[in-house]
């Protein structure tokens, strides 16, 4: 048997019921009633959140990357992170890449590649990210969303690795974006 992939077995937990607490334009909370492996009874405080797309906007003949500077009110700081937005209705998650690098940054890529996708905290939420590479990058017009983006900036691929390790980058989804382009690249 492969170790390596999640049991399939029926012994897992059942949701029993729902009870939707409150409903945004971004999330939706519920507490779920579940039985346990064991019989017994629990509540799980679930998210139901918008999939998102990640972007890496990378130039390689530059070994540089698009981040962007955004004030971020859950952490009360300004974060840099790789560009990212949530998916419109039943856009595609590709479209969705392609929009968002336009109006975070101002670029066009001429060549998109899917790199993955994840759950960014499966314990209480369902948020799914979506990982593209966007290559051959050209500057089409200057950032668009002017609310939510305070800088673009340019950063080579080595310093922001060393920024990974100094802190100066802990955003999750940019952290795991620029070590799957590490894993890539090698």
């Amino acid at each position: 048997m492969n170790n390596s992939q999640p049991s399939q077995n029926n012994d897992s937990e059942r949701r029993i019921s729902s009870m939707y607490i409150y409903t945004g334009r971004v999330v939706t909370l519920r507490i779920d009633e579940i039985r346990e492996n064991d019989g017994t009874l629990g509540k799980r405080e679930i998210i139901e959140h918008k999939p998102a797309v990640v972007i890496l906007a990378y130039d390689a003949v530059r070994d540089d990357l698009l981040f962007i500077e955004q004030f971020r009110d859950a952490t009360g700081q300004s974060l840099l992170e790789v560009p990212a937005g949530l998916v419109d209705g039943q856009e595609a998650a590709e479209q969705t890449a392609r929009r968002e690098l336009l109006e975070e940054t101002g670029y066009e890529a001429e060549s998109w590649r899917q790199l993955g996708e994840y759950y960014t905290s499966p314990g209480f939420t369902d948020e799914k990210h979506y990982l593209f590479l966007a290559e051959n990058l050209r500057q089409v017009s200057g950032v668009q969303d002017t609310n939510e983006i305070s800088r673009l900036r340019h950063i080579s691929r080595a310093e922001a690795m060393s920024l990974v390790e100094s802190g100066g980058i802990v955003d999750g989804k940019s952290i795991l974006a620029l070590f799957r382009l590490e894993y890539l690249l090698k």
